[in-house]
């Protein structure tokens, strides 16, 4: 819920009659039987009543309470003890900075380890590699920096962090189940498979960021509801003005003039089950149409896992372990350090 479409609605007074009582009588429900934590029930009551009073319209029209809740919170409550709000603010900020300072240290350490010490080889000396580290730090902290104005532009950065995530994790958690499941998949139908998927999921993924495209908000206009004097009453009476409800929700929706993709009007939290299921099904088609008869994974293999041992008939396994040579003569390697 944006904050114009807030603001408005609290300077028409619609939402508080109706949403209030119900709220004033939540606390109570959810809390009445937490006798181990009374202090926790009584900090969330505050919260929730504050959340009540919250005067956005009066400020800004373009202040949103989902996003500025807690900040504002912080502020009006905590204004009183000297130093109180800096330390909040000074704790969310550390908690946000310990996590950027592993991940930039990360991803220095990999591309020093993986990317630049096998070109170089043996011309990159310890030190010349701590230094090269160091320099890289900086660099994809200028990089991130350079994000926050992207990310400032954004709705919601955890859509944005999910989708990016779910373009890798749905293929990935894919292959993981098929090297489980079956021996079938060679390394080229597992790889074709993978990028179909990463494909797939990015391209859907990059259509939903760049469509803008928001699922329409429910109607907000209460003149249809009922007017209960307490929250009881607001949960038991659940007439409505309308005869018809799709007549009513269809004549209070807005209507949308540019409909984008299908696909892109797919929530983000859909994307990781998109690439695992597209990922699966091109291996699959990909496996038959080389031959399914061939097996990329022997029968007495070590890597086998127990779950397509299961599926494996007419095989003892039991007798396939390491054995000892009973020969004297034979000698046996061990690796060396």
């Amino acid at each position: 819920m944006r904050g114009n479409l807030t603001g408005q609605c609290y300077v028409d007074d619609i939402l508080r009659p109706h949403v209030g009582p119900f709220l004033n009588g939540l606390p109570g429900a959810i809390f009445q039987q937490d006798n181990a934590r009374p202090h926790t029930a009584r900090i969330a009551q505050d919260f929730i009543r504050h959340f009540q009073t919250l005067p956005w319209p009066a400020r800004s029209p373009d202040l949103s309470p989902v996003k500025h809740i807690v900040p504002y919170y912080i502020i009006t409550r905590f204004s009183s003890i000297p130093g109180l709000t800096g330390l909040c603010v000074a704790g969310i900020f550390s908690g946000s900075l310990s996590t950027l300072s592993s991940a930039l240290n990360s991803l220095s350490a990999v591309t020093v380890l993986d990317f630049l010490k096998p070109l170089f080889k043996s011309r990159l000396s310890e030190t010349k590699m701590v230094y090269i580290a160091k320099i890289l730090s900086f660099c994809y902290g200028i990089v991130c920096i350079c994000f926050t104005f992207v990310i400032s532009k954004v709705d919601s950065l955890v859509a944005v962090n999910n989708t990016v995530l779910a373009i890798v994790e749905g293929p990935v958690f894919a292959v993981f189940c098929i090297a489980v499941l079956c021996r079938k998949g060679s390394q080229k139908c597992i790889l074709f498979g993978l990028l179909f998927g990463v494909v797939i999921t990015a391209w859907i993924g990059c259509g939903i960021q760049i469509s803008g495209y928001n699922y329409p908000p429910l109607p907000l206009d209460a003149s249809g509801c009922p007017k209960p004097e307490n929250a009881t009453g607001l949960l038991q009476n659940s007439t409505i003005a309308c005869n018809n409800l799709t007549q009513c929700l269809s004549t209070s929706l807005p209507t949308i003039e540019n409909e984008p993709f299908f696909l892109y009007k797919v929530s983000f939290v859909w994307l990781s089950t998109i690439g695992f299921v597209a990922t699966l099904f091109v291996v699959f088609v990909t496996v038959i149409l080389t031959g399914w008869r061939h097996n990329a994974i022997p029968a007495t293999s070590k890597c086998l896992s127990p779950v397509a041992r299961f599926w494996i008939k007419g095989t003892n396994f039991e007798t396939q372990k390491n054995e000892v040579p009973k020969n004297s003569e034979d000698k046996i390697e061990l690796p060396t350090l």
